[in-house]
């Protein structure tokens, strides 16, 4: 993941206009929105609003909608985008991510010619399957909703075709059961708000602590057309080789032709 970038491109005015903004791990797009206002006083009692949502767990690149701006979001909400992410080999969670309770683990050696064989065979269309723990609506009501209240069942999980232009694999290593669990165990408690937290550190411990296991990480990045979900992306990886994965870290670095 990126260092937290301690800036924030203004083009406009309080009245109309952008925030080009680097959201930090472990904030809700809201929480964002709170920062700005403390950071940048003039913004205060402005409108604003975001345009593509980022999971807390996801940093990188926002745009704020800022006064009469925001009745032009759909021109902002169907740009490209490209991000950065760690795929975490044979590990699964209900989230797709470490913010989720670890549904199937397996130590798995998996090779970088492994890692490069599966990525590209997702480039083009792929039909994504949208995360159960996600905010897209089914009947009005979001995904993590039902999730949480168990409703799953009661419906089809919905699918989108995306396009993907290019998956690169920027680097592979290793890393060991303890290490992970520490940086599980940071990626969670920077989280505030109701994630489940509680129940899902102790889930990580329950199957990491002691372990002597090692797993597999993969730096990668993806340029798409707008709608992907890294997670899903990464949960279909897992898929194709039958070991689990999830995403370890996701950094949006471009949207359109916004970067820093």
């Amino acid at each position: 993941m990126s260092e937290y970038k301690n800036t924030t491109r203004i083009i406009g005015d309080v009245n109309s206009g952008l925030l080009v903004v680097y959201k930090k791990l472990g904030e809700t797009p809201l929480q964002c929105l709170d920062r700005i206002r403390k950071e940048l006083p003039q913004y205060g009692q402005a409108v604003l609003s975001y345009a593509g949502r980022l999971d807390p767990l996801a940093s990188g690149l926002l745009l704020v909608l800022v006064g009469e701006e925001n009745k032009n979001r759909n021109k902002y909400l169907n740009l490209p985008k490209s991000y950065e992410f760690y795929v975490l080999w044979g590990i699964s969670t209900d989230t797709f991510d470490p913010l989720g309770l670890v549904s199937a683990i397996t130590s798995v050696a998996i090779t970088e010619k492994q890692v490069l064989d599966i990525t590209k065979s997702f480039e083009g269309l792929f039909l994504q399957e949208y995360p159960a723990f996600s905010s897209r609506t089914v009947n009005g009501t979001p995904l993590f909703q039902l999730a949480r209240e168990g409703r799953l069942t009661d419906i089809d999980l919905p699918k989108k075709e995306v396009v993907i232009k290019s998956i690169d694999l920027l680097s592979h290593s290793f890393i060991s059961a303890g290490e992970l669990l520490n940086k599980v165990q940071e990626m969670i408690l920077c989280v505030s708000g109701d994630f489940r937290q509680d129940l899902i550190l102790n889930k990580w411990q329950e199957v990491l602590s002691g372990s002597g296991d090692i797993f597999y990480i993969s730096k990668m990045r993806v340029s798409a057309e707008s709608g992907l979900y890294v997670r899903a992306l990464v949960n279909a990886f897992g898929a194709k080789v039958s070991c689990g994965a999830l995403a370890f870290g996701i950094d949006r670095i471009t949207l359109g032709e916004y970067h820093f």
